[in-house]
């Protein structure tokens, strides 16, 4: 996936998302896991790689997998229309297939689990908020950088990621 298909568009994102999606929502649980491959020269400026995103189409997502000055990261925000917080994962690599393995409990309230492994290692354990009350999730996999369709900011940027082993699962 390029973020040129997405520019020549004038679009924010290049997304490779079913459009069976199922929604996801209070209290549902659900592992996701995939390969990352970035390219170099892979940009610095934020940009969402997988995403939980709120059905209600304004604002930022909840929660996002995103890259963003030379590291991988976790996005999340406890309120809608609240300050994006960042955990960070560690760096990324460039050139290389790295796997990230996520769970996560979704809700609006303290009982909520966020997690992540990267390559095997558990990078970071989340509890609280990781939705917003009474909006449903859906889940997208691609580029999304959001300047890309608001102002001409990072459009002479390529950015190239190759995405593969994609699944979800529910527990048992």
């Amino acid at each position: 996936m390029n973020s040129a298909a997405a520019q020549e568009t004038g679009e924010s994102h290049a997304r490779l998302s079913p459009l069976d999606v199922e929604p996801i929502d209070e209290g549902d649980e659900r592992w996701y896991s995939n390969d990352y491959y970035l390219v170099a020269p892979y940009t610095t400026d934020l940009q969402f790689i997988r995403q939980w995103h709120h059905d209600d189409s304004n604002g930022s997502p909840p929660i996002a997998l995103c890259t963003t000055g030379g590291k991988l990261n976790w996005d999340y925000i406890t309120t809608q229309g609240g300050n994006d917080q960042f955990y960070d994962l560690g760096a990324y690599p460039t050139n290389k297939w790295f796997h990230v393995t996520i769970h996560l409990k979704l809700s609006s309230g303290s009982d909520g689990l966020s997690e992540v492994w990267v390559d095997g290692v558990k990078k970071m354990s989340l509890k609280g908020p990781n939705k917003f009350k009474g909006l449903k999730n859906l889940e997208m996999i691609g580029i999304y950088h959001w300047q890309w369709k608001a102002t001409s900011y990072g459009r002479d940027q390529s950015t190239t990621i190759y995405i593969d082993n994609a699944k979800e699962w529910k527990p048992q």
